[in-house]
């Protein structure tokens, strides 16, 4: 706000024409009051038909002048804010940019700051020396103590500021850490090494705990099995078994050596065979064997405290029955509060209902016993329900059958139901003309090159010999379909022969493995991102510039300058294969990038979600006498140690699962980030420009 208002922007432009007519050298560095007296001096012709506006700015001149005279703006403030700084600022209004003016504030004893800073004794002062109440008090001891007030909620709201901005600190300090890894997934040229120290780190801690199990590895195996599945690329000649296939290799190879006949492979292979049902049919009797003793001592607590609850309300059933006044229920009223007490449906006769007000001992019993089936029912439908899903196979037994024996009876014939039907699986997989022989016979007849090398001829074995179809029902036709199932579980022979091996040296296995299917993973890439170079039919020059600078690299900036006019074709041997590695590389590291900045941002968003929830509920902490923000920095410490061991396991989780996809002589990619080739820039496959498009109207 100024004295006489504000100008607008066309008058002064107008001002600034005219003062440029008469020549004025600078009208635009000219103070108002220099262009003031210059315009005085003019006349209506060199003002000319700019008259209104110049006249306008004279009358802003002249209120201003009035307005000096009069004292300027004048501030009353019916109260005194908490912070001084608010006061000042109000009290600038009033002489902004060196204009006149006066402020004035008024306070009572009532007000909010005087309320709780030293109103209440002032108050009294005044009350004792029986001072007027309407009469202004203008004293500096009550300005200073006014002063002191405000001093105090600045102080106070400091404190709060600085408390709150701790909390901030801890979540700054891990959004730094979270975002400077998520640059770096951008910025890096090559992120071969993190990924790996990522997957070394993640077994490092997951191996030693599965090993510890008291199941054994069969999990640890398993969990490698989703992280690393077996992939075969027959056109690219590369086969990565799994960890779990890779353990069964090398004890088929001990077996029977690099040069044996097909008598002596499929012998080991039976043995395998022998050796996986045999393991998992022990895991599956502990298994059931457990379920049933975990069922029975559940079932034995629910129908306890179901019967305690019964007797408890049974008590207080019959007390005051008999009092006057006493409001007389229905026997259905009764009968519904206790099926809701016990949550047990229940059902009683017309006689019984009759009795059932008066709390009756036969009725109690009665009700005792319909616990105990409805709830033994449950748990035995609920057993039966539970082993099938495990094997996969109907037991061909009902809850009514059992449900008049004893807890050990029970037991005894489920698990003679299960120990049966692993029996007559394992004798029918395993037959002379069983179906895992058959499967052995066909992979050998199937097989169009004999003499391939016996360890990638074992994979081939092994997996078709897990194979197999079961009967089953189409949930979308509710018609009988045949689908394909694993009918070998390797697994577990496989958790034996590592169970004794030290952790140090099945890490370190674990890793080799690994590292080289990744390895492998890159050679299937770079000859497939090659076939899409070739298929281009365009030279090296039209590559992209990280890929070119890392040739250039490889073969030397003479070599590289002579062979990038060519086409992939013209290359020697020894170039194409570089070329190849090269591709590999540079797609297999944009992979891992993609990975790992898509896992950091999920997971980051899900752990702010988590943190502002902890936040809010962590002031309860201080009813335990224990100072939030301390737990909230242990807590938030062990949510972000626990994010950080999320994004691992999600890096890990998806870094195998990014496979090329051969179809035809076309080259698709499944589950990658793009689409097109990255390796060539604004260059599409011919592969893909044969393709109809459809036509839209």
């Amino acid at each position: 706000m100024k004295l006489g208002g504000e100008l607008s922007e066309e008058v002064f432009a107008d001002v600034i024409r005219v003062l440029e007519r008469v020549h004025q050298p600078d009208p635009y560095g000219m103070s108002n009051d220099a262009r003031l007296k210059v315009l005085k001096t003019l006349n209506e012709d060199q003002i000319g038909i700019y008259e209104e506006s110049v006249k306008t700015f004279f009358e802003h001149f002249e209120d201003m002048a009035h307005v000096r005279e009069l004292g300027g703006l004048h501030v009353i403030g019916s109260e005194r804010h908490e912070a001084r700084r608010i006061d000042n600022q109000l009290r600038g209004r009033a002489a902004r940019q060196g204009d006149p003016g006066s402020s004035r504030f008024y306070l009572s004893l009532e007000d909010e700051l005087m309320r709780l800073f030293g109103g209440v004794q002032m108050e009294s002062l005044m009350g004792r020396l029986k001072v007027d109440p309407s009469l202004p008090i203008e004293s500096g001891l009550l300005g200073r103590m006014v002063e002191q007030a405000q001093e105090r909620v600045e102080g106070n709201n400091f404190d709060v500021r600085k408390h709150l901005l701790e909390y901030d600190d801890v979540l700054n300090t891990q959004r730094n850490r979270i975002y400077s890894e998520r640059d770096r997934a951008f910025s890096k040229a090559d992120l071969h090494d993190d990924v790996i120290e990522l997957l070394r780190t993640e077994l490092q801690e997951r191996i030693p705990k599965a090993l510890d199990d008291e199941e054994g590895p069969w999990k640890l195996l398993s969990y490698l099995e989703q992280v690393q599945p077996t992939m075969v690329f027959e056109q690219e000649g590369v086969r990565s078994p799994s960890y779990t296939l890779h353990l069964l290799e090398n004890e088929i190879l001990d077996q029977v050596g690099e040069k044996s006949s097909i008598e002596d492979v499929k012998d080991a292979l039976l043995k395998i065979a022998k050796e996986t049902l045999e393991a998992e049919t022990d895991h599956l009797l502990k298994s059931a064997r457990s379920l049933l003793e975990k069922t029975e001592d559940t079932a034995q607590q629910v129908t306890s405290d179901r019967l305690d609850a019964l007797d408890a309300y049974f008590e207080g059933l019959g007390i005051g029955s008999g009092e006057e006044g006493q409001l007389i229920r229905r026997p259905q009223e009764i009968l519904d509060e206790v099926v809701g007490l016990i949550s047990t449906p229940l059902r009683l006769s017309s006689e019984e209902m009759r009795k059932l007000p008066e709390g009756d001992e036969d009725v109690k019993d009665n009700l005792a016993e319909q616990v105990r089936k409805t709830v033994k029912s449950l748990a035995i439908t609920r057993t039966i329900n539970a082993i099938e899903m495990r094997l996969d196979e109907s037991l061909n037994m009902r809850p009514v059958q059992l449900i008049d024996l004893d807890w050990d009876e029970i037991n005894d014939g489920l698990f003679r139901a299960v120990e049966n039907i692993l029996d007559s699986r394992t004798d029918s997989l395993l037959a002379s003309n069983g179906l895992i022989s058959q499967n052995i016979d066909n992979a050998f007849s199937h097989s169009q090159n004999p003499d391939d090398d016996l360890s990638e001829r074992v994979t081939d074995l092994l997996i078709a010999m897990s194979n197999g179809t079961r009967m089953a029902i189409d949930p979308r036709t509710h018609q009988k379909v045949m689908r394909n199932v694993r009918i070998l579980n390797y697994v577990f022979p496989a958790a034996r022969l590592i169970q004794d091996t030290p952790v140090k040296e099945i890490t370190a296995n674990i890793l080799e493995h690994l590292e080289d299917v990744r390895q492998d993973l890159e050679v299937v890439w770079g000859k497939i991102e090659f076939d899409h170079f070739r298929l281009a039919g365009v030279p090296l020059s039209q590559l992209e510039v990280k890929i070119k600078e890392s040739l250039r690299e490889a073969f030397g900036t003479d070599v590289f300058s002579t062979i990038e006019p060519l086409h992939p074709e013209e290359l020697n041997e020894d170039q194409r294969e570089i070329l190849t590695v090269t591709l590999g590389t540079r797609v297999q590291n944009e992979i891992y990038r993609h990975i790992l900045v898509s896992v950091f941002s999920e997971h980051w968003v899900e752990y702010l979600t988590k943190v502002d929830a902890l936040r809010v509920s962590i002031g309860m902490e201080a009813f335990a006498q224990r100072d939030p923000l301390v737990q909230y920095k242990s807590e938030a410490a062990g949510m972000f140690k626990q994010l950080l061991s999320d994004i691992r396991a999600g890096v890990i989780s998806k870094m195998f699962l990014f496979q090329p996809r051969r179809s035809g002589a076309a080259v698709e990619k499944t589950n990658t980030p793009q689409s097109n080739p990255i390796a060539i820039k604004n260059v599409q496959s011919s592969t893909t420009s044969n393709k109809k498009k459809r036509k839209r109207h």
